[in-house]
C-alpha cells in the first residue's frame, strides 16, 4: 500500500505541476526577483502566464513622485496629451514656401532666359503655320515649302536645348525643396555636357505618360475640345508617381516604386494636397495660355508669345517647387 501510495504522488497532477513551477522559475530568474520573499509559487507561476499591468512606478523614479507637486504632474501630463500625432507631424513639418523662391535674382534670370528662348519657338512655329496657309504660284509653293522645312528644323534644334534646360532647373528646384532649403542652390554650371544627360530622368518620364495620352485620345477619336483636357489629365495623375518613382529607384525602367505606392496609404493627405495645388496650377496657366491667343490678335504675336512663354516657364518652375514640397512630406528624399 505505501508504494502504491508514492506512485500515485509522484504521477499526481499537483507534483507535476509543482515541477513546472520549479522548472519555469529556473529559466526565469528575474520571476523570484519580481516579489519578495515568501511569495508562493501559484502566484509567480499566473504572473509568469499572465504579466502583470504595468504600473506608473515602473517608468518614474518613485521619489520623484513623492516630492513632485500636483501642477508638475499635471503640467507633465498635459505636455504627453498634446504631442501631435503622427499625421499632424508630416502637415507641420517644416517645408519651404511655395512661391518665394521667385524672389531670388538668379531664379529671376534663369527664368526670363528661357521664356525668351521659348517665345523664339512660337514665334518659329507661327511662321511655319502662316507659310503652310499662304497660297500662291508654283515657285512661290516651293519657296513656301522649303521655308517651313528650314523652320520645323530650326524649331526643333532649339527646342530640344531648350526642353533639357528646363528640366535640369526643375530637378535643381526640386532637390532643394525636398532638402528643406528656402533659396534654391546647386544650380548646374559649365560645361554643359556633364550634366545635359540627368534630364532624361524628367524626359522620360513625361514621354511615358504624354505619349500613351495622346495615343489614346487619338485612336479614341475623343473630340478637340474634350481632349483639351483629356491628354494633359493622364500625365497630370501620372507623372508625379512615375517620376518619383523612378527617381526612388533610380532607374528609368523603375515606372512603380513600392515606397511611392505605400506613401498613397502613409501619407493620403500630402497626395491629395498636392494633386490640389498643381491642379489648381495647372487650370490656371491654361487659361492664360488661351487668353494668350485673343492677345495676340490685339496686341500683335510679341507680346503674347512672350507672356505665354513666361507662363509657361514659371508653371513648371512653380510644379517642381511643389514637386519638392510633396517629395519632404512623404519622406522620400
Amino acid at each position: 500500500m505505501p508504494g502504491f501510495l508514492t506512485y500515485l504522488y509522484y504521477n499526481s497532477e499537483w507534483h507535476l505541476s509543482g515541477n513546472r513551477r520549479i522548472a519555469m522559475n529556473k529559466e526565469n530568474p528575474k520571476l523570484s526577483d519580481s516579489y519578495p520573499d515568501g511569495t508562493d509559487n501559484e502566484m509567480r507561476l499566473a504572473d509568469a502566464v499572465e504579466p502583470r499591468l504595468p504600473k506608473l512606478e515602473d517608468y518614474v523614479d518613485p521619489h520623484e513622485l513623492e516630492t513632485a507637486t500636483d501642477d508638475a504632474l499635471s503640467s507633465r501630463s498635459e505636455s504627453i496629451l498634446e504631442e501631435p500625432s503622427l499625421e499632424e507631424q508630416w502637415f507641420s513639418q517644416t517645408t519651404p514656401s511655395a512661391f518665394d523662391f521667385f524672389l531670388q535674382s538668379d531664379v529671376i534670370i534663369r527664368l526670363l532666359s528661357l521664356a525668351v528662348v521659348c517665345a523664339l519657338v512660337i514665334y518659329m512655329s507661327a511662321k511655319s503655320i502662316q507659310l503652310g496657309m499662304a497660297g500662291g504660284g508654283r515657285i512661290e509653293v516651293i519657296f513656301q515649302l522649303v521655308g517651313r522645312m528650314a523652320l520645323w528644323l530650326a524649331t526643333i534644334a532649339v527646342t530640344i536645348p531648350w526642353l533639357a534646360v528646363t528640366s535640369v532647373y526643375g530637378l535643381t528646384i526640386l532637390k532643394s525643396t525636398a532638402a528643406g532649403e528656402d533659396r534654391v542652390s546647386g544650380w548646374p554650371e559649365r560645361p554643359w555636357l556633364e550634366w545635359l544627360p540627368s534630364a532624361w530622368s524628367v524626359i522620360v518620364p513625361l514621354l511615358s505618360t504624354v505619349l500613351p495620352a495622346a495615343y489614346i485620345a487619338y485612336h479614341l477619336a475623343v473630340p478637340m475640345p474634350f481632349a483639351w483636357f483629356y491628354v494633359p489629365g493622364i500625365p497630370y495623375f501620372l507623372f508625379a508617381i512615375v517620376f518619383l518613382s523612378m527617381t526612388n529607384a533610380n532607374s528609368l525602367l523603375a515606372p512603380i516604386s513600392r515606397n511611392v505606392m505605400r506613401s498613397f496609404r502613409d501619407r493620403p493627405g500630402a497626395w491629395l494636397l498636392f494633386y490640389f495645388e498643381s491642379g489648381f496650377l495647372l487650370m490656371t496657366a491654361m487659361s492664360i495660355l488661351i487668353s494668350c491667343i485673343w492677345l495676340s490678335y490685339v496686341t500683335g504675336w510679341f507680346i503674347a508669345a512672350f507672356s505665354a512663354s513666361l507662363t509657361t516657364v514659371a508653371t513648371v518652375f512653380l510644379y517642381f517647387r511643389l514637386l519638392g514640397r510633396l517629395t519632404r512630406r512623404i519622406n522620400l528624399s
